[in-house]
């Protein structure tokens, strides 16, 4: 997914979000003109807004939406709206009834019915509203994820249809039918997942590598472990430590953490890193600048990803303390959690054992995407709450405890704080916060590259400003590359709150690093390649506080003659410091800030 698709994603889910705390006491008219505005400016509906006549009965086509709806984030779908195919606008109905809808609604959402239109029937709430004085009815479907009764009962489908052929999920602006192993990861999202307990067949005890394993033993001994009380062998020992079965026979987290070669038994679960020239995956397949298949135990295969992921980063060198060192541009402990969270979280049934943990890398991002959504529990909306649910237990307690292979760190820490420290990681580079997008049946996460302090960057800031610190240097950046910085931009890419922030950016102008902008909040870049002198700067501030002003109102403001403010008007202007609103001649030319 492109930093474009993802910034359009993320208004539409904003948008979903303010929409479902829409309720009674909202302005009625100001909720429906929200509405209609977007509809008309899309033209179309979108993946959580779905507009229907609302005429005849409730058909197929509205209970799939119900479906989609149920199974993916939950949507509002509007009776008595009609769309002009040919123009792509949205009407009230003709003849709309809105009692008779409201019949249908009651009668076909009530519980206990012997078939009803869907199965199970999601939470809802119906509304009437009104739209340029024609009657609404909003249907606003609660998405079944994240609610443990619910969730326990998905995925929602189309009762004539069946479940195999009745589920659906919202894409876009459309009802998407849900594959067999979409629907499968959704029945069995709160059950057990005894797919890594599953026997490796035809592999015995010594397709297991007894060095490994005896690493990992006296790893645990020495912090502590009663592993071998009551017990001598060293298969007994594998047998409690899930990797072999009572009867010898290795299984599947045990093959994956300690086998020589895991991919003898199964070929396709290893790590696949791509290095792609551009920021989208060409149609033409061969045309990678990189490509690693990264095999063998996942403690290997996991340090071998990370190694092809970083030499194909640019890096840059910085002085911690007296020594000089080179640093990649994304943080290594970012990368590190992002690809164990995926072979250690992924889904290992046979219905995905050929699908591998996929990683992709961009000029401006590095995607880790792994076969199986999150589980259980689990949510976007709950992920950072630091707490450890693994869908295999087993292997997730192998690599915790097992030793990288420098022995610097174990493979794993597996104490549900992987999340957070791969968003301080971000933090403290200067990039942008981890994006995690949680399809039914894969997780991924996007990790953008050397962000805002690109080498270029970093090398105008070490010219300008040598003895900033990170947070300043990327509050500059920002400046830089946005013509302003502002406490929201300091909340979203440092996690300061707004009087950190605040201090931050004044600070930086009372340096003459920054100054004034638009608003209050907002500040411009105050160097450049050329220096502003002081009475320039003036202008800038007067037009900050004052707005669009002519050039006798500002030389009024600053006490000064309007020949003597013309020359420093020109050089503004020229400068792209501010910007005129009418041709030199014109009587009406002002100036303003740009925007």
């Amino acid at each position: 997914m492109g930093v474009s698709l993802y910034v359009v994603m993320v208004s539409l889910y904003v948008y979903c979000a303010l929409l479902s705390m829409l309720g009674y006491n909202e302005g009625v008219s100001e909720r429906m003109n929200d509405i209609m505005a977007r509809l008309e400016r899309q033209r179309n509906d979108d993946h959580c807004i779905e507009a229907k006549s609302g005429t005849g009965k409730l058909d197929t086509a509205f209970w799939k939406a119900v479906s989609s709806f149920a199974n993916t984030d939950g949507g509002l779908i509007v009776l008595g709206i009609e769309e002009e195919q040919a123009s792509g606008t949205f009407r009230p109905t003709p003849g709309f009834d809105p009692r008779r809808s409201n019949d249908q609604l009651i009668s076909g959402f009530t519980e206990g019915q012997a078939k009803p239109p869907v199965t199970p029937i999601p939470k809802h709430n119906i509304e009437s509203d009104e739209n340029e004085g024609s009657p609404v009815i909003l249907v606003r479907i609660h998405p079944m994820r994240g609610d443990v009764q619910m969730g326990k009962q998905m995925p929602c489908y189309v009762t004539a249809q069946g479940l195999r052929d009745g589920a659906y999920k919202r894409v876009l602006d459309g009802d998407q039918k849900l594959s067999s192993y979409e629907v499968f990861q959704l029945t069995t999202l709160y059950q057990p997942d005894d797919s890594e307990q599953s026997v490796v067949d035809g592999a015995e005890v010594s397709d297991l590598d007894s060095h490994a394993w005896t690493g990992l033993i006296e790893s645990l001994e020495k912090r502590g472990s009663r592993i071998r009380q009551g017990i001598k062998s060293e298969e007994e020992v594998l047998e409690r430590l899930q990797v072999i079965d009572s009867e010898s026979r290795p299984i599947l987290a045990g093959m994956l953490a300690l086998g020589y070669y895991p991919q003898q038994f199964y070929p396709q679960l290893y790590i696949d890193v791509a290095v792609h020239p551009t920021k989208e995956k060409s149609a033409d397949t061969t045309r990678f600048l990189d490509r690693a298949h990264c095999d063998g135990p996942l403690p290997l295969a996991v340090e071998d990803a990370i190694k092809v992921i970083l030499r194909n980063l640019r890096t840059r060198t910085v002085e911690h303390g007296s020594t000089m060192v080179d640093e990649p541009e994304i943080p290594e402990i970012a990368l590190r959690e992002a690809v164990v969270n995926a072979v250690m979280h992924r889904d290992y049934s046979p219905q995905v054992q050929g699908r591998q943990v996929q990683i992709d890398v961009f000029p401006d991002r590095v995607e880790v995407n792994n076969p199986g959504g999150l589980w259980g529990d689990r949510t976007l909306d709950n992920l950072e709450e630091n707490r450890s649910m693994s869908r295999n237990p087993a292997l997730a307690n192998l690599l915790s405890n097992l030793p990288t292979p420098s022995g610097s760190m174990r493979v794993a820490e597996n104490e549900g704080s992987g999340i957070q420290r791969m968003k301080d990681g971000m933090l403290e580079y200067g990039l942008p916060q981890p994006k995690f997008d949680a399809r039914i049946g894969e997780f991924t996460v996007v990790l953008y590259r050397f962000g805002l302090l690109d080498p270029e960057m970093s090398s105008w800031l070490d010219s300008i400003a040598p003895e900033s610190s990170r947070q300043e240097r990327v509050a500059l950046a920002i400046a830089s590359g946005l013509g302003a910085v502002s406490v929201r931009e300091l909340r979203q890419h440092l996690g300061l709150d707004s009087d950190d922030a605040r201090k931050l950016l004044i600070t930086l102008s009372r340096s003459g690093l920054l100054r004034p902008g638009s608003d209050e909040d907002s500040f411009r870049l105050g160097v450049g390649d050329k220096e502003l002198t002081e009475q320039e700067l003036e202008v800038i501030a007067v037009l900050a506080k004052h707005g669009e002003s002519s050039a006798k109102e500002i030389a009024e403001m600053m006490g000064v003659s309007v020949g003597s403010l013309r020359p420093k008007l020109r050089r503004l202007v020229d400068a792209g410091e501010i910007a005129p609103t009418a041709p030199q001649t014109s009587r009406m030319r002002k100036y303003r800030l740009p925007r």
